[in-house]
């Protein structure tokens, strides 16, 4: 076990490592003890600085008090949640002591705090506009707001904190393979402002600035495969020390893509 890591939290992240990768990488930065462990490299944690998500793999686990059942995580949570792939709700997300969920059911962003439950995106009814979600997914918290993955609308809103209203940061013109484009959008990491996506059925991570009409493809884009400039449905990403980590779910393996590359290291 290396130092300020249980040798038994060691022993069940070997298992992640095996199982999902990607996991074991995110969560082992974290130190968390307790952990379920996903079918597939699906489900990530991801940290902000100052918050931390995570995200359901398939099948279900029932986050309750801090507790995992099942295929779940822990969290510190104050909250009971059902976790399911496809389901309700697909990601948490902590941050400043707050807890995020995203419903995908109610197509809604939920913050709880101090035991108090208020609709911070959505909640409008299933739609485009720009008070509206449909089938929200991940999630990401910073200061600025909350960055959701608005998966049927192929776009990634940013709700501002105590906005009534998202904005549209990358995608939103429809879906496709263009560059101004997403096709099932299933993750997002902001780092300084800077958007990451998983842009899933295009097999590619896409970077959007602060304003931009389009995105720039940093990792994959060179469509469905196992070479080392390929990604086979990508699942999610997160930057760590300036490089992507991205766990290439039909490949079963987490690639490294280092900034201007045009391939990734297993």
């Amino acid at each position: 076990a290396s130092p300020g890591f249980p040798r038994r939290a060691m022993r069940r992240s070997r298992l992640l490592f095996l199982v999902a990768p990607f996991t074991f990488l995110a969560v082992r930065q974290h130190s968390l003890t307790r952990l379920g462990c996903p079918s597939i490299p699906f489900a990530v944690m991801q940290n902000s600085g100052q918050g931390r998500g995570y995200g359901s793999g398939k099948g279900k686990g029932k986050v309750r008090g801090g507790q995992s059942k099942g295929r779940g995580h822990q969290a510190d949570l104050s909250d009971r949640f059902t976790v399911m792939a496809g389901g309700q709700p697909p990601s948490v997300f902590q941050h400043a002591g707050a807890v995020y969920v995203s419903d995908s059911v109610a197509d809604c962003v939920v913050r709880i705090k101090d035991g108090v439950r208020d609709i911070v995106a959505g909640g409008n009814g299933k739609g485009r506009r720009s008070n509206q979600l449909n089938r929200p997914w991940r999630l990401f918290v910073d200061d600025l707001g909350v960055y959701v993955i608005d998966r049927n609308n192929d776009r990634v809103q940013l709700w501002r904190h105590g906005s009534k209203d998202g904005e549209t940061v990358a995608g939103g013109h429809g879906t496709g393979h263009g560059l101004h484009q997403l096709d099932q959008p299933v993750s997002v990491f902001v780092d300084k402002g800077i958007v990451f996506v998983v842009d899933r059925a295009n097999h590619r991570v896409m970077q959007w600035s602060p304003g931009a009409s389009e995105g720039i493809t940093v990792a994959g884009g060179e469509g469905f495969g196992s070479g080392a400039h390929q990604f086979a449905c990508p699942a999610s990403v997160v930057l760590y020390r300036g490089r992507l980590l991205v766990s290439d779910e039909g490949n079963n393996r987490v690639h490294m893509w280092s900034p201007g590359a045009t391939s990734g290291v297993t």
